[in-house]
């Protein structure tokens, strides 16, 4: 049988949350809004890259130079971990309650 072109498609808010869990953006995808999936894990990408890339600088061959900047590679992993999880969190509630609202 058919689907008529204006009945809405339900999806599970469970499912819609996990996936934005597991990738931001992914629930957002499951829920069929494309621009805001494509926010969503643009901004994660990006965090991940510089919180990845926190570590893969190389250290100066001056370490009191180092000691003197405000930022150190260590700083900047733990600035950013919380920001990541909560991209995440804010990710699987946004696409837990648009999928709520399908049903």
């Amino acid at each position: 049988m058919r689907r008529r072109a204006t009945e809405k498609t339900r999806r599970n808010p469970i499912l819609a949350a996990a996936l934005s869990i597991i990738l931001p953006g992914l629930g957002q995808f499951y829920n069929r809004q494309i621009k805001k999936g494509l926010s969503f894990a643009i901004g994660a990408l990006f965090v991940i890259v510089i919180w990845i890339g926190a570590f893969d600088t190389p250290q100066p061959l001056n370490p009191e130079a180092f000691e003197a900047t405000p930022w150190n590679n260590q700083d900047l992993f733990f600035a950013l971990g919380p920001f990541l999880i909560g991209l995440m969190v804010w990710s699987g509630v946004d696409a837990f309650q648009t999928a709520q609202r399908s049903l």
